[in-house]
């Protein structure tokens, strides 16, 4: 760039060009520029190269907004694929937990068909209140009224009628 703004710059002076093609004739007679002429060119020159240093860091500039956009777009990517992988094993989780919620309803389900129902209740309510199993006598009782009944007879006490209890592990006739 440099080489050509010299050789602009040479060229207004009206001297030869050292970098000139072989195939173009040189101009033998050099035209005479006027001051006001060179000082308009060299103000152009000024211009342009002012303006070419301008797009120069425009350009500088763009390259690193871009460099520095793509950088942060792949920080960006990098982070929302750790959250993806976050949420996806999350999700697995969340599956699992709701699979085994789902069989133990189903286990509860089962249990409460085998239950009974109000009415099956109701029923046997009604029928414990005909028996009223509160008015029953226990074993011992029976037992102590049977001794005490014979006793006040003056009877020996029989075997078959007062078995002995068992003792553990024997078993008894049926």
């Amino acid at each position: 760039m440099t080489d050509f703004i010299g050789n602009l710059i040479n060229q207004v002076k009206g001297t030869k060009n050292v970098n000139t093609s072989a195939n173009k004739p040189e101009n033998p007679e050099p035209k005479e520029e006027t001051p006001e002429q060179v000082t308009q060119f060299i103000e152009k020159l000024n211009n342009l190269n002012r303006s070419i240093r301008t797009l120069e860091e425009r350009y500088n500039n763009l390259r690193r907004k871009t460099q520095l956009t793509d950088h942060n777009i792949l920080v960006q990517h990098q982070k929302l694929n750790k959250e993806l992988k976050i949420n996806d094993s999350d999700l697995i989780d969340i599956k699992r937990d709701l699979q085994k919620i789902n069989i133990k309803i189903n286990m509860l389900e089962k249990e409460l068909e085998l239950c009974g129902k109000k009415q099956d209740l109701d029923i046997l309510a009604k029928y414990i209140g005909y028996w009223r199993p509160l008015n029953f006598i226990t074993q011992a009782e029976a037992e102590k009224m049977i001794q005490t009944a014979l006793s006040v007879k003056g009877a020996p006490i029989q075997e078959t009628i007062i078995p002995k209890k068992k003792k553990e592990g024997e078993r008894g006739i049926y």
